[in-house]
């Protein structure tokens, strides 16, 4: 199982890096520096319309120097409900879990699991997502802001169609210095 995970992980790498290249050299704007940010409860957060696998979202998240968000309340849901309506995807990535015990959800950010709003899972689709439409998967109606699980792919009819939330637990403006960047390799990708 580690080693499974450990070689999907490595892809996912792999595939965010081209992502980020694709992706800073085809929009006009630096996708890292000119985004939209929401705040709430002394934390920020932005929706990233990438088109991005689950593992990819938790990469990029960081990249930033920020998480997938981890919905704890029903004021934060709320929130991201809200906020929703700036973002152009039908599905977003959420940092919730199962893979490591199937039906046992977890954040990966290491929030405490002690808000559920799962509205629809099935064994091997262990990544969280909430749903910005309306939508049937498996017979069932799913409304926006519903969470659903969905292989790391999210290989649906619509599986172009997520992108991400990215949360930061202090007040964040794009553009500027991160108070401690986890991430400073001493590197920085350019647009050639």
């Amino acid at each position: 199982m580690k080693v499974k995970r450990f070689a999907v992980v490595v892809l996912a790498l792999v595939m965010s890096l081209t992502l980020i290249t694709t992706s800073m050299a085809t929009s006009p704007a630096s996708w890292t520096e000119d985004y939209e940010v929401y705040h709430f409860n002394g934390r920020t957060y932005a929706i990233f319309d990438l088109e991005v696998a689950w593992y990819e979202a938790i990469f990029l998240s960081e990249i930033l120097g920020g998480k997938l968000a981890a919905i704890t309340s029903q004021e934060e849901q709320d929130f991201i409900y809200d906020i929703l309506d700036n973002g152009g995807r039908k599905f977003y990535w959420l940092g919730g879990t199962d893979e490591n015990v199937e039906g046992e959800w977890e954040w990966v950010s290491g929030d405490e699991w002690s808000y559920d709003n799962l509205k629809g899972a099935q064994p091997g689709e262990n990544y969280l997502g909430i749903l910005n439409t309306t939508a049937s998967r498996q017979g069932t109606l799913y409304h926006k802001g519903d969470w659903n699980a969905f292989d790391y792919f999210g290989t649906e009819q619509d599986m172009l169609d997520f992108g991400f939330i990215c949360v930061w637990d202090f007040i964040h403006t794009p553009g500027e210095p991160l108070p401690d960047d986890p991430l400073d390799f001493g590197i920085a990708l350019q647009v050639i």
